[in-house]
Parts: structure tokens; sequence; C-alpha cells
């Protein structure tokens, strides 16, 4: 028991490691600082054209730094949206490698706060979580555990990274939650990836304004309907459960 609870204890310590690598890089590699400096300002300004700029300039390490900006966004007291990161890599790098980067790097991000909640425990998540968020994930997570993390991934106003803090520090085991992130986020990561290069072509005069809005409205929309019916699917009450619920099996308490 011992042996398993000192593994469990260095994956998460190695699931830390993305913070260390960052700021190395950043203090120590002074490109990669200009970099993530630009970045963050064309970022914050809505500069599309600066960016492509930049990207062209930057090479190769646009990529991580992009990564990097996904990571630091869920643990920075400066309000980053992901979800303009993830606009930002698929008006950067195309809808595919675009929506393949911002899905893995927010995995990443994912479990970087996962084991801040594990490691680090309730009083450092509470700076990062309202209550109001806590109590509703906990209740989810606690009654369906991973099933729930799924759910909340494909939903789109779901906090991204209050869900990944709570389970951290609740029942969720780290395997099982690291792969219903990334599943659960897949579609609406590529669905925003793929929206942002019809967005931009509308911006372009590549395409009918109005037929941009409609197809971004409708594919929301189908979004949200595919969320809510996995929603029911997963975690609507089954046949001869309790009225409270029932913890699901990978729910236990783990070390």
């Amino acid at each position: 028991m011992k042996t398993s609870s000192t593994r469990i204890w260095i994956l998460q310590v190695i699931c830390l490691l993305p913070l260390p690598v960052l700021a190395g890089l950043f203090f120590l590699y002074p490109p990669f600082q200009e970099g993530v400096s630009e970045a963050f300002s064309f970022l914050w300004s809505g500069d599309l054209s600066g960016l492509e700029s930049w990207a062209r300039a930057t090479g190769a390490w646009a990529p991580l730094i992009m990564a990097g900006l996904m990571v630091l966004q869920a643990i920075s007291p400066v309000p980053i949206p992901a979800l303009l990161v993830t606009i930002t890599n698929s008006f950067l790098f195309g809808p595919l490698l675009g929506g393949l980067l911002s899905i893995l790097s927010a995995n990443v991000a994912a479990m970087v706060c996962f084991s801040i909640g594990r490691l680090f425990g309730e009083q450092v998540v509470e700076r990062f979580v309202s209550e109001k968020t806590k109590e509703r994930i906990d209740q989810l997570a606690g009654t369906h555990g991973t099933r729930a993390v799924f759910v909340a991934r494909l939903v789109p106003i779901v906090p991204f990274d209050g869900v990944s803090y709570l389970c951290g520090i609740g029942r969720v085991r780290a395997a099982p939650f690291f792969f219903a992130t990334l599943l659960g986020q897949a579609p609406a990561a590529m669905t925003y990836s793929w929206l942002a290069q019809e967005a931009a072509a509308g911006l372009k005069g590549e395409r009918d304004p109005w037929l941009v809005t409609v197809t971004i409205a409708l594919s929301v929309l189908g979004l949200l309907c595919l969320s809510w019916w996995v929603r029911g699917l997963l975690l609507g009450r089954r046949q001869g459960d309790p009225p409270g619920g029932t913890r699901s099996e990978d729910s236990t308490p783990q070390s």
C-alpha cells in the first residue's frame, strides 16, 4: 500500500513538471520570454494580423509558446480565456493542427490543476474556485465520478479549470480523469477550432458574414444539444437508483 501511494505521489509530481520547465524557459531563455510577451500582448489586444506575423517570425517556437499559454492561463490570476487560446491556435496553425494543439495543451493544463489539488489540498484550491462552483461540481463528481468529468468537458459553460482543481481534491482517480478530459473536450475544441476559421474568413470577406453568423450559432447550439443529450445518457438517474444517486465505481477514495 505504501509503495502504491508513493507511486501515485510521484506521478502527481511528474504532472507538475510543465510548470518548472516553462518557468525555466521563460527566465533562462530570452527569445522564449520575448515570444510569450509578444503573444500575450497580441492576444490581449485582439490583433490578428500581428499574431500572424508573430507566428511566422517565431517559427517552431510558436506552438510551444501557445501550449505554454494554455497551461499558464489555468493557473494565472490574469484572465486569459482558454477559448481565446483555442481560437488563436486555429487561426495560426489551421483547424486540424490548431485543434489538436489546443486539446493536448488543455489536457496538460488540466493535469497540472488536478495535481495541484491532489498535492496541496482544499486550502489552495479555494483560491482558484468559487464556493458555488465547488458545491456544484463536488455533487456531480461525487455521485457520477469520471462520467461527470466527461460531460463537464462537453458542456461549454462548465468552468474547465474548476473541474480539474476540484477533481484533484475529490474522489476521481488520475488516469480516468485524464482520459475523460481528453475525450470529452475533443468535440468542443475541434468545433471551436473550425468555427474560428469560419469567423476569420468572414472578417476577411471570404465568406458571407450572415452565413458565418448562422453557421456559428447552429454549431454552438448543436454542441449544446449534444452535451445535454450525453448528460442525460450518462448522468440521468438509472432505474433502481436511490434518489440521491449512486457513487460510481471509479470514485472511491484514493491516496
